[in-house]
């Protein structure tokens, strides 16, 4: 199970990459800004190295957008962050949380604790680990509960005794 919710982790980190990288492409046509597909395909890569990739795209699409224009290297900037907050506040946590079974509340919520106990390597391993947490802990009270004959809805918990049906 664990291997599996590694993996993926992995291919939503893959598919998180591409879409980064789509709406920073679309975001440089629209505001007319050189190098739009070298730049978007650098954010993309960059977008799977943790922590320092996100940073280092920025640098390297300011230096070159610069390197035509000093005011459209500025704009570059403020439109990069802008879509990379977007990213990692609404994209990452649906995407990537979904690919491993988790809710996006716990996906930010383990990114943000395991970076403050374990730093880079913490923040890594944040997702992926949360998620098999979540999951086996999921599997343990499913258990439980069918052992004593307890079905959870969203709404309430139902007692399935099979003798009380009998009786109607």
């Amino acid at each position: 199970k664990a291997n599996e919710i590694f993996t993926n982790f992995v291919g939503g980190q893959l598919i998180e990459a591409l879409i980064i990288g789509g709406l920073i492409y679309i975001a440089l046509l629209i505001f007319k800004m050189p190098y739009a597909i070298l730049i978007a395909a650098l954010v993309a890569i960059m977008a799977l190295v943790p922590v320092l990739g996100a940073t280092l795209a920025c640098v390297i699409g300011f230096i070159l957008v610069f390197s035509v224009s000093p005011i459209k290297a500025i704009w570059f900037v403020i439109i990069y962050q802008v879509i990379q907050q977007a990213e990692n506040t609404i994209i990452y946590p649906k995407v990537v949380g979904k690919s491993v079974g988790l809710p996006g509340i716990w996906t930010l919520l383990s990114i943000v604790v395991f970076g403050g106990l374990f730093g880079v390597l913490g923040m890594l391993l944040a997702v992926p680990t949360t998620a098999c947490i979540y999951t086996f802990g999921s599997e343990i009270v499913n258990s439980r509960l069918k052992k004593k004959n307890l079905t959870v809805t969203d709404e309430k918990v139902i007692k399935n005794d099979i003798k009380e049906k009998e009786d109607r």
